[in-house]
């Protein structure tokens, strides 16, 4: 047992002897008396321990909360002295410093409202401090209420100029995109104070949102030779170490941070912990987090840690275990919430995972990996556009977030939105330079703007990068075709599969070769060990189907539609390559026979009773299919696609558009990214005579499939009925440039001569 324990222990053992025999008011004071004692000594750890046990005597002593908030600061532990300096101020309202105080540590806490209220109180006794300025200043900035934000704070600097308040201004000058007058202000910052390890601290954070990190790292070395020990300096130092994937250089100054950790949160211990776990080196992490396990102020932070260990050493019980049990006790712990949320993820319980990672969210709104599960998981579930608005509010709490820049590249390229593409990964390739997946999305952008000269050069140092990774081969072998070079394509699409048998794009490419020249037997021959070796990969199979029809063998093709749709009736893909199937056929008649047999079969099979009902819709036999769409929604209420086709049958021959509303809403919810959902939601409400509200659906609609006349069609009508008649001609052109014929060109026009 080392001395500082064994005191520490004492310390609490003559606290529970003195707090039975001695009048409370004189164990306060004694234990106050004690704490300052071991503060002189500079042993904080054993201060704490005293301080709270004069507050135990008396909760509303305030001038041991005061210090005990101190002694936290000085051991780096901002929570806890953040929690007591807040205590202390409310205890002792006429203490205007404290007040500030207190007000500093809500905004490091991003409780703006709070700190900008304590900081006015002052004011209201004291106009003229600079200080409650400064705070308030920063409060609105943090409010994002910039104006109003640069009058306290020029305000402040009127009164009395100080390095925080120049500090203040620069970021406030940096979040308005004013980098000169920014960076004038930290420079400033420093002339006044040129040995505050804190200005210095500004500065770095104005380098590293320019995207300077050799700067900031310069910078922060400066502060450091001032005062080499300061915790927040050398976690930004590794933090950049880290980002730039300096791990020998991140782990000397992350373990000397634990080394010196007596916080009980431990956050230096925990963080060197993570750097275990993110190196593999598991017991080492271990030894880190149990102790800190059993420490309440710690347990919170810990012990969802060492579940990521349990689960990562196969024992998945004993991890969901210990973070339920975290839960149970701090239901809102984001770390706990996250960690659940990831496990479940792993185990496809999609649902329980989107839901524990929105609650994270609104645990703590500004939590960057919260909002980036949240848009994983449903980017999973292909909900797209709500998953787009996930990565987006990553964006607004980080602009630099490269994995969300990248999220949003790919989803804007599903779109077919190059140019939107395009930025997105150039952003993320500014946050990551040179690394592979902004790397990768920019050539694939290139492709999407028939760039393939530029998209080939991308690829061809990615080439030399990156010789093992598939993905570069097969977009390689992408660029090739594009190029009419088969030799080459082949080549990289071969090389390609040698690295990752799975590779989409890969085999793709091949089985459209050997197609293309005549290779079936080969293209068969693919498609066979693909089916046995991945048999519930839907985008498999669907390949699959694709190759079978490009070699006539509809049967095959069609049999593993039918499948496709049984599993996921939702899939509108399947039924449109299905139905492509059928027409390319002829047998519309024949396919629909065969539907009906599978539901006197199955009565319960929503997909070919679907399938069936879908092709009496297109054959013009309205009436019938709408008898079906009804049995089947008796069947299954939230059967997707057959409540988007009654709802379109209602709106369009006059049903009940109430129904008709709550069906197409029915079919949003399960497939909020179809695109044909969301025009039938606007078209419902069109025909309800709110057009107002048919504009968001059909607006998702054209921007979802801009090559779609029908959708913009829909929009121009819209904007025509709320008088909006400049954009309704936009809209309606727009339509007619793609097609002269679509269902509805004559209205159009009519339409069109009428604004």
């Amino acid at each position: 047992m080392t001395s500082a324990r064994a005191v520490a222990i004492l310390a609490v053992i003559v606290g529970l002897s003195a707090g039975c025999s001695k009048d409370p008011e004189a164990a306060k004071r004694e234990y106050l008396a004690s704490g300052d004692r071991y503060t002189a000594e500079g042993k904080d750890a054993e201060a704490i321990i005293q301080y709270q046990n004069a507050l135990q005597q008396d909760p509303r002593f305030g001038q041991a909360r005061v210090k005990l908030a101190d002694a936290h600061a000085r051991l780096g532990n901002y929570a806890g002295a953040a929690r007591e300096y807040i205590r202390a101020a409310d205890l002792l309202p006429g203490d205007t410093e404290l007040q500030l105080t207190a007000a500093r540590y809500l905004l490091l806490t991003r409780q703006y409202q709070d700190a900008k209220s304590r900081a006015a109180k002052v004011l209201v006794v004291d106009p003229r401090n600079a200080q409650a300025h400064v705070i308030i200043g920063s409060a609105l900035a943090g409010l994002k209420d910039l104006p109003a934000a640069l009058n306290e704070l020029e305000e402040a600097n009127k009164l009395e100029p100080t390095a925080a308040a120049h500090a203040n201004l620069g970021a406030v000058r940096l979040a308005q995109g004013e980098r000169n007058l920014a960076e004038a202000e930290f420079k400033k910052a420093l002339e006044l104070e040129p040995r505050n390890v804190n200005v210095y601290l500004a500065l770095t954070n104005f380098h590293l949102a320019n995207g300077d990190s050799r700067q900031a790292e310069v910078t922060l070395r400066k502060g450091l030779e001032i005062e080499p020990t300061n915790p927040l300096a050398n976690r930004a130092l590794a933090a950049i170490y880290l980002s730039g994937r300096r791990l020998a250089e991140a782990e000397p100054v992350l373990k000397a941070l634990a080394a010196s950790d007596v916080n009980p949160e431990g956050a230096n211990r925990l963080a060197w912990a993570d750097f275990l776990l993110t190196t593999g080196r598991l017991p080492e992490a271990i030894k880190v987090l149990e102790p800190l396990s059993t420490v309440k102020a710690s347990s919170g932070q810990s012990r969802p840690r060492l579940a990521v260990i349990l689960y990562q050493q196969g024992k998945a019980v004993e991890a969901h275990k210990l973070v339920d049990e975290v839960l149970a006790s701090e239901p809102r712990n984001v770390l706990a919430l996250l960690t659940k949320a990831r496990f479940c993820l792993i185990e496809q319980r999609l649902d329980e995972s989107l839901d524990r990672a929105r609650q994270a969210a609104v645990a703590d709104p500004r939590s960057v990996p919260a909002h980036y599960l949240v848009g994983n998981v449903l980017l999973l579930k292909k909900q797209y556009e709500e998953a787009a608005e996930a990565y987006r509010q990553v964006l607004k709490i980080n602009p630099r977030a490269g994995a969300a820049q990248l999220q949003l590249s790919r989803l804007s390229l599903m779109r077919g939105e190059a140019d939107a593409a395009l930025r997105l990964a150039r952003d993320a390739d500014k946050a990551s330079p040179g690394a592979l997946g902004p790397q990768l999305l920019i050539a694939k952008s290139l492709i999407a703007q028939r760039e393939y000269a530029r998209a080939d050069a991308v690829i061809r140092a990615l080439l030399a990068s990156n010789p093992s990774v598939a993905a570069v081969h097969a977009t390689a072998g992408t660029v090739a075709i594009l190029r009419q070079d088969r030799t080459a394509a082949r080549r990289s699409y071969e090389r390609a599969l040698a690295l990752d048998p799975a590779e989409l794009e890969a085999l793709n490419g091949l089985s459209a070769l050997d197609v293309a020249e005549g290779k079936a037997s080969s293209a068969e021959a693919r498609v066979v060990a693909l089916l046995a070796k991945y048999p519930d990969r839907a985008e498999m199979v669907a390949l699959g189907a694709t190759t079978y029809e490009k070699l006539g063998k509809f049967d095959r093709a069609e049999a593993l539609l039918k499948a496709l749709i049984e599993r996921d009736p939702t899939s509108l893909a399947a039924y449109a390559q299905l139905a492509h199937l059928y027409l390319v056929q002829q047998k519309l008649n024949q396919a629909r026979s065969e539907f009906d047999q599978i539901a006197q079969r199955n009565p319960r099979s929503v997909g070919a009773r679907t399938m069936a009902a879908m092709i009496l819709d297109s054959q013009g036999s309205t009436v019938e299919a709408r008898r079906r769409y009804e049995e089947i929604l008796k069947i299954d209420p939230r059967a997707a696609v057959a409540s988007n086709n009654l709802a379109y049958i209602y709106a369009e021959t006059g049903g009940n558009l109430e129904v008709a509303l709550e069906l197409a809403q029915n079919a949003v919810a399960q497939v909020p990214q179809a695109n044909e959902f969301r025009d039938t939601l606007g078209f419902v409400h069109l025909k309800r005579g709110l057009p107002q509200l048919a504009i968001e659906h059909f607006e998702k609609s054209v921007k979802g499939d801009p090559t779609n006349p029908v959708y913009s069609y829909h929009l121009g009508l819209a904007l025509a009925g709320t008088g909006d008649k400049a954009r309704a001609r936009q809209a309606l052109d727009r339509a007619l440039s793609l097609s002269q014929s679509f269902p509805g060109a004559g209205d159009a026009r009519k339409v069109l001569g009428t604004l």
